[in-house]
């Protein structure tokens, strides 16, 4: 809006830096600004208030390329790297597959955004109620930044709607959006007020006004905070790698089962695999050498005292929440504790809080 309005060219560059910056975190899903951007823009051509001559095709132009500055280097040694198995999951896994199929169980009807809106935005929802048709009202007037809000609003909302994949963080661009569109309302409802009742037109009033809704906000916050904070979905995870290169070090691999290869990739300084673990199918256990630790990390329904290939129990590190690091000693060495008769001694009263390795 700001390149747009003051139409200077750094404004414009400073937009697709940011863009690019957007598209390093989030992926391709961080290019949206530029159709939302596309579609402002030709409303501006549609209603005369614009025109397409050399400098605002230098300035589009300006944008896209400083985007491409901070997000295009990564992306090509990506592909240099892993050629087509890059393409292949960061586009069609992950845009294409979830856009036209519900994979890992995250298929949701149409409307279900609006669900998450109320829910996500609680009592801010309410205030949106009022607040977006007073919106609609202002960009049908024309009113240009108005104009923006709402087609920022309205697109995320139907984009994200279509894909038949969808999960509640996926509607965080939106946001911003809904808060100036808030925002806003509330500043002319004040000032509406203010107007009508002439004792209240000052600025003590309107300090305070602000005040006791900042101190509410802040107290609805708190007291809702288990509702409103997003939980540590891989805290349990990490912990039991760490736990792993705590007690066993780094050099035995170590199998996981269940667990993102993202979080693997950051938090493991072992050689790791990760598999489709079962204990009870010989085709989903990997084969080890005799001499080496069959060390796991998996979920604890995944857990068994009985796993094929091996003819005695494993020994239990650490647990914690839905996860398990496990163990099973090298094969060489419980036959040669066996043939001492020392097994027992060592394996025979392993736990988690006094774990054997």
């Amino acid at each position: 809006l700001l390149a747009s309005e003051k139409d200077r060219r750094e404004w414009w560059v400073l937009s697709g830096l940011v863009i690019g910056l957007s598209a390093m975190v989030k992926g391709v899903v961080g290019l949206l600004p530029f159709p939302i951007i596309g579609v402002y823009e030709l409303y501006l051509f549609f209603t005369k208030q614009e025109k397409l001559g050399k400098k605002r095709i230098l300035d589009y132009l300006s944008m896209f390329g400083a985007s491409m500055v901070v997000a295009l280097p990564w992306h090509i040694e990506m592909y240099r790297r892993f050629g087509g198995e890059f393409l292949k999951g960061y586009i069609g896994y992950h845009v294409w597959d979830r856009a036209i199929s519900a994979i890992e169980d995250k298929g949701k009807p149409f409307f279900w955004y609006f669900v998450v809106l109320k829910v996500s935005m609680r009592i801010w929802f309410v205030g949106l109620i009022a607040a977006f048709p007073f919106s609609l009202f202002k960009a049908f007037k024309k009113n240009n930044r108005y104009v923006l809000l709402v087609g920022w609003s309205l697109f995320i909302l139907l984009f994200f709607s279509i894909a038949k994949s969808k999960l509640t963080w996926y509607m965080i661009p939106i946001y911003p959006a809904l808060c100036i569109i808030i925002g806003a309302f509330g500043e002319r409802a004040l000032n509406f007020v203010m107007g009508k009742i002439p004792s209240f037109n000052n600025v003590v009033f309107k300090f305070f006004s602000i005040y006791l809704v900042t101190v509410f906000s802040l107290f609805y916050l708190y007291s809702n905070r288990d509702l409103v904070y997003t939980p540590d979905f891989t805290g349990s995870q990490v912990r039991m790698l760490e736990k792993k290169e705590e007690l066993l070090g780094t050099e035995d691999m170590v199998f996981i089962h269940g667990m993102d290869l993202p979080v693997a990739l950051f938090y493991s300084s072992s050689p790791f695999d990760i598999i489709d673990f079962h204990p009870r199918k010989l085709d989903r256990i990997p084969a080890i050498a005799d001499w080496q630790r069959f060390v796991l990390v998996t979920k604890k329904g995944r857990f068994s005292e009985d796993v094929l290939t091996f003819d005695y129990p494993p020994q239990v590190l650490a647990e914690e929440g839905d996860w398990i690091l496990w163990y099973f000693p090298p094969r060489e060495e419980i036959a040669r504790l066996r043939a001492l008769g020392e097994f027992d001694e060592k394996y025979g009263n392993c736990n988690p809080e006094n774990p054997c390795y």
